[in-house]
C-alpha cells in the first residue's frame, strides 16, 4: 500500500486475493491472482514503467512477498477472481510421511487416482470459527515420488477444487475426510503425516 497510494494519489486500498492458505503454507510457481482496488485516485494509472518500479521496490524491500505483472484492470476483474472462488482449482505438492515404507505398488495405486470424489467435514481445527458441514471435492494425483534413500517419505503433487483441505485429506482428520491418504494406502493402522505443503498453481479460466 506504501508503494501503491503515492502513484495514485488514493486515499487507500483493498486487497482482493484469489483464495488463501494457512499462514504455514508457501506460494511458489507464478504466484496468486489478486486485485488490488485503489480508493479515491486522484490521478490516472501510472505508467508501466512506474508499475514495474512498483514491483522491483517491493522485492528490494525484502518482506518475504514478490508481485509480477502488475497492470490495471478493471471492475469485471473484481467480479472474476469473486465467482472464481469456488470454481478455481490448485495445484499443491505437500512433503509427507507414512509409518511404513511406500512400495512400488503403493505408488502405482496412487498415481493411478484421477478425478477422486473426496467427503470433508467441517476439520476439527477451524471449527471454533466454522460450523459442521460436509463438503464434496475432487482431487486428482498428477504425482507421487518417494524420497530417495528414505522410502517413510514421499512428496503428492495434487491438483484439486477450491476448498479442499490438503492436510486433512492426507491424515484424514480422525475419520472427517474420506478417502484418505491413509485410507488409499490401505488404512486401518497406516498413518500419514503431512510435513510441508506448499502451492504450486492456481488455476483460473480467462484471468485478466
Amino acid at each position: 500500500e506504501a508503494l501503491v497510494l503515492p502513484a495514485y494519489a488514493a486515499e487507500s486500498t483493498k486487497f482482493i486475493s484469489g483464495g488463501r492458505e494457512d499462514a504455514d503454507v508457501r506460494m511458489l510457481g507464478d504466484g496468486r491472482p489478486f486485485v488490488l482496488e485503489v480508493a479515491n485516485p486522484r490521478g490516472g494509472h501510472p505508467p508501466d514503467d512506474a508499475l514495474r518500479g512498483i514491483e522491483a521496490a517491493l522485492a528490494a524491500a525484502g518482506h518475504g512477498a514478490q508481485v509480477r505483472c502488475l497492470r490495471p484492470c478493471s471492475r469485471q476483474a473484481v467480479d472474476k477472481i469473486k465467482e472464481a472462488e469456488e470454481t478455481k482449482e490448485k495445484t499443491y505438492q505437500a512433503l509427507c510421511w507414512c509409518n511404513r515404507p511406500l512400495g512400488e505398488a503403493d505408488v502405482a495405486r496412487l498415481s493411478a487416482i484421477k478425478d477422486l470424489e473426496v467427503a470433508q467435514d467441517t476439520p476439527i481445527r477451524v471449527l471454533h470459527r466454522r460450523a459442521p458441514k460436509v463438503r464434496s471435492k475432487r482431487v486428482t494425483f498428477e504425482r507421487v515420488t518417494p524420497l530417495e534413500g528414505r522410502p517413510q517419505y514421499f512428496t503428492l503433487r495434487l491438483r484439486t477444487q477450491a476448498g479442499t483441505y490438503i492436510k486433512e485429506f492426507c491424515h484424514g482428520d480422525f475419520g472427517r475426510t474420506q478417502p484418505s491418504v491413509a485410507d488409499l494406502l490401505g488404512g486401518g493402522d497406516t498413518r500419514v503425516e503431512i510435513l510441508q505443503l506448499d502451492v504450486l498453481a492456481v488455476h483460473m479460466e480467462d484471468w485478466p
